[in-house]
């Protein structure tokens, strides 16, 4: 290929990269005078300003304030308004989570007496977190689109606004919400809303098994679609949930969507209104104004269809067909590669050994950018060891250093091709490469069936480009405007496709896991090679040092970033253990090392090894001074044994102003749990286990406490420790406070004071 052809079609790949990926922004909100039927984000906001004002985590009395406020104001908005007290539970693995919620539930009726549209948003926060992006954002776009949807035509279905409680905690509201038949029955399809951050776009990231139906009708009515089956797929494969996992597993069909950037606020008391995107919260409620219009006049009553494979091609463009097509196209693909390899041998183009050794160089390739990401990501946490205290390794200047990683793994790429390019042919090193990329394509279609489409298009296009290239002008050395088109043409799907996706994978996946964009950075030039090699033999070191260039330059820039502020403060976790048995008490902390603030308290640190070996197993502490400030608490209420199996009912509490505790059991098998007379649904939890511990959470923890009643083998004794939690450090004696430019970080245990103690019955 001619030099100046394949100079072309790079910067042309370039430029499409560039764009797909500035161009996945949310939309700025509209000028002017907006019809009341239309959604307002400086109303929405507004709205934010007073749900965000402080934390309101499960518990607390900004939690009541935030209750109370979203309550007054759909009752002012004319939505028939009631609320939900009850208990919920919730079973995560070895634990059983529960607590008192308060899920708000405010009502449009409909013009028909049919299913209704539930559209799910949590109004509690994290304990050290105000919470606007997660999830106020959701809040003050669901009181906004209430108001808009009043205004408009009246809808054919109820449509019921639930701000669930206890999200933060365990899910706990939308369980409790799902455990009640009555409200299941009235519910056809839930919008659920949730962010990690505080900008980006508003993407659908989960949808129910069988998702054809649902996402038929969002692609037809979202005002600024954006979705993707590749998410949809991987979203199944990770451990993360939702409000909307209990609905999914209540078989109730529907859509997940939030925003994912500013991942550095995620749970942060950074994440203040005043610093959430109006885009975001824009693409939000414009979104979910034009879902509730659509869904609320559809019949909900058939809500399934076989799933779609589904992606945005440009903006908000949506591309979309039937899942089982993928297997047609995957067919199709590996008959235009064959197809290839018959034309490449026929035309001694390529050669059996060309191509073993072109698919160990994209091997090499692919490893040597692999490994240089964890080598990369290893190396800025040795120089900033503060970096582990947030999510996933994330800092304020994160972008910065995926651009290190990211252009350096170009580096590498560009380096391996122009050392072997001198020995191969190009058309060797590209076939080599393109066989690795189609056995990892037929391999994501076995496991990811929908997310196929993710090497299916990009190598179509690039193969079938290909073919004509090398009929109709392999041998021509000058530049032929004809050449460039096909060549810019056979690149544009996979620019488009693939640029955003690892774009995103990045700032999904953080400075913690950065290989998984490197996998696919490196697919994508792996496609680019017909076109980069003459380009290298021409420029020789160029490309390299402009890469290098550009690593260095962001290593710099990151590195300048990479201090503390009261803007950008430090996340820190520390807090105040007190055993109430032995006397002693101290300073701890989750995190293996301590940081430039915790080592203020935690002068004497000595790892210790936790007897438990659920939630907490080590923590580093140092000796602190000890007071009795009251502690958890367990009394009998009644021991029966009836047909060989004991039914322990215990009262169990804190006599201070704890708001949560944490039981930690002896292995023992348990047949039966009743909170506060309510039954445990047991499956999918190895409480039954004899030979395991089992844990118990309870949130929002009153002055009643709680009653638990266990079913035990008669003559075992319960054998388990309490642990109260108590929020804030300012009671711990000679606690000074928190510096302007540290901050308590996320999790149950930061910023909390704990008395332990251990009982047998």
């Amino acid at each position: 290929m001619p030099y100046k052809t394949g100079l072309s079609v790079l910067i042309a790949a370039i430029v499409l990269a560039i764009y797909s990926i500035t161009s996945s922004v949310p939309p700025n909100p509209p000028k002017g005078n907006i019809p009341d039927s239309m959604f307002s984000e400086v109303n929405a906001r507004s709205y934010l300003n007073q749900i965000a004002k402080e934390p309101h985590s499960i518990g607390t009395p900004g939690h009541a304030n935030v209750l109370q406020y979203i309550q007054t104001t759909c009752i002012k908005l004319g939505l028939e308004t009631s609320i939900q007290n009850t208990t919920g539970i919730y079973n995560f693995g070895p634990w059983l989570i529960s607590g008192e919620v308060s899920n708000i539930m405010a009502r449009i009726k409909g013009t028909s007496n049919s299913k209704a549209v539930v559209v799910a948003g949590h109004y509690d926060s994290q304990p050290n977190a105000v919470g606007a992006g997660d999830d106020g954002s959701a809040c003050a776009a669901m009181l906004e689109s209430a108001r808009a949807i009043k205004a408009g035509a009246p809808l054919k279905n109820d449509v019921i606004f639930l701000f669930t409680d206890g999200e933060e905690v365990g899910l706990l509201g939308a369980a409790a919400y799902v455990s009640d038949s009555n409200l299941v029955k009235q519910s056809g399809m839930v919008l659920n809303f949730d962010s990690r951050g505080n900008s980006g776009i508003n993407t659908t990231f989960e949808e129910n098994p069988e998702n054809g139906w649902v996402m038929r009708e969002y692609i037809r009515s979202a005002a600024h679609p954006n979705a993707n089956s590749f998410s949809y797929e991987i979203y199944k494969l990770l451990p993360n949930n939702t409000d909307y996992t209990p609905f999914k597993k209540a078989g109730i069909s529907g859509l997940n969507s939030g925003f994912i950037e500013g991942y550095v606020n995620y749970h942060s008391m950074t994440d203040i209104a005043s610093k959430l995107d109006a885009g975001s919260l824009e693409h939000t409620g414009s979104n979910m104004v034009s879902l509730i219009r659509h869904f609320g006049n559809l019949d909900l009553t058939h809500t399934r269809a076989p799933d779609l494979t589904f992606f945005n091609f440009i903006d908000s463009i949506m591309i979309w067909y039937p899942g089982t097509w993928n297997l047609g196209f995957i067919i199709l693909t590996n008959i235009v590669f064959i197809s290839l390899l018959v034309l490449g041998f026929r035309k001694k183009f390529i050669s059996a050994k060309g191509i073993v050794s072109g698919f160990f160089i994209f091997l090499l390739a692919l490893t040597l950018v692999l490994c240089s990401s964890f080598l990369l990501e290893k190396s800025f946490t040795k120089i900033h060891p503060s970096f582990t205290n947030f999510y996933d390794n994330n800092h304020y200047s994160s972008y910065w250093y995926f651009l290190v990683i990211a252009s350096f793994g170009g580096l590498l790429f560009s380096l391996l091709y122009e050392l072997f390019s001198k020995r191969l042919k190009t058309e060797s090193l590209f076939a080599g490469a393109l066989l690795l990329e189609i056995l990892m394509m037929n391999l994501i279609y076995n496991f990811l069936r929908s997310a196929s489409y993710l090497l299916i298009v990009p190598l179509f296009f690039l193969m079938t480009g290909t073919i004509i290239q090398w009929v109709y002008f392999r041998n021509k050395s000058e530049f032929s405007l004809s050449q460039t088109l096909i060549g810019f043409l056979s690149i544009v799907p996979a620019a488009l496709i693939l640029s955003p996706i690892i774009y995103f994978t990045y700032v999904a996946f953080g400075l913690h896991s950065t290989y998984n964009a490197g996998l696919m950075l490196v697919l994508l030039m792996g496609m680019l090679i017909p076109f980069f090699v003459p380009v290298a033999k021409q420029l020789k070191l160029r490309i390299p040092l402009i890469l290098f260039i550009i690593s260095v330059f962001g290593f710099v820039v990151a590195n300048l970033k990479s201090g503390y502020s009261k803007d950008e403060p430090m996340q820190t976790n520390v807090f105040y253990k007190v055993d109430a048995d032995s006397g002693k008490a101290g300073w701890a902390s989750e995190f293996s090392k301590t940081d430039p603030f915790s080592a203020t308290l935690i002068t004497k640190p000595e790892k210790i090894k936790l007897q438990n070996k659920i939630g907490l197993t080590e923590i580093i502490e140092s000796p602190g001074s000890y007071s009795d400030i009251g502690g958890p608490y367990a009394e009998k209420i009644s021991d029966t044994v009836i047909n060989g199996v004991r039914k322990l009912k215990l009262h169990i509490g804190s006599t201070r102003n704890a708001i949560s505790l944490q039981m930690i059991g002896q292995p023992i098998k348990i047949q039966k749990i009743l909170v506060n007379d309510q039954p445990v649904n047991f499956e999918g939890y190895y409480m039954q286990a004899e030979k395991k511990e089992f844990g118990f959470l309870y949130f929002d923890l009153t002055a009643q406490g709680v009653v638990v009643e266990f079913d035990t083998e008669a003559g075992k004794k319960l054998q388990f420790q309490i642990t109260d939690r108590s929020l804030g450090l300012d009671k711990v004696p000679g606690f000074k406070g928190y510096p302007d430019d540290v901050i308590p970080g996320p999790n149950m245990h930061s910023n909390t004071i704990q008395v332990v103690k251990h009982f047998s019955f």
